[in-house]
């Protein structure tokens, strides 16, 4: 009976499938099942303009798997890797200025930068002092002085 309404749909069916799966997709930590929704989009569209049999259907969505995972592989290698740094705030900064708020002795002290405050090692200065942001380890931001 339920599959029956289900079939009934007709291309419509295809859209909750695609629905379904990118529902999927969200719950689950991949990036598989939004292709397969792409597929069923694409049959239920067809469908829609072609009024396809079910046969016809399941043919087209089994053949248009293959091709939008293949889509899907092929964006997800060409990202570039630029990003490794999006959870290492400190090289985040790198290439920044900032203002000497605590006056850095013995090498340690602190920066503002931007509305925060950071641990920075560098040369001796004092408060105030404009230093560009070169590298970071940790929390720990490394500065040269701009002179």
């Amino acid at each position: 009976m339920i599959i029956g309404y289900f079939l009934s749909l007709g291309a419509w069916a295809w859209f909750l499938i695609a629905l379904f799966l990118a529902l999927v997709e969200l719950i689950l930590p991949t990036t598989f099942f939004i292709w397969l929704s792409l597929a069923a989009v694409l049959v239920g569209t067809a469908d829609l303009i072609f009024d396809l049999s079910l046969k016809a259907e399941l043919i087209m969505f089994v053949a248009s798997m293959p091709p939008s995972l293949y889509l899907g592989f092929y964006l997800n290698k060409s990202k570039p890797e630029e990003d490794v740094i999006l959870h290492q705030r400190t090289l985040s900064l790198v290439g920044r200025n900032a203002i000497v708020q605590k006056a850095v002795e013995n090498g340690r002290g602190k920066l503002e930068v931007g509305d925060s405050t950071w641990l920075a090692e560098g040369e001796d200065c004092e408060v105030g002092t404009e230093v560009k942001i070169v590298g970071g380890e940790g929390s720990v931001l490394k500065f040269e002085i701009i002179n």
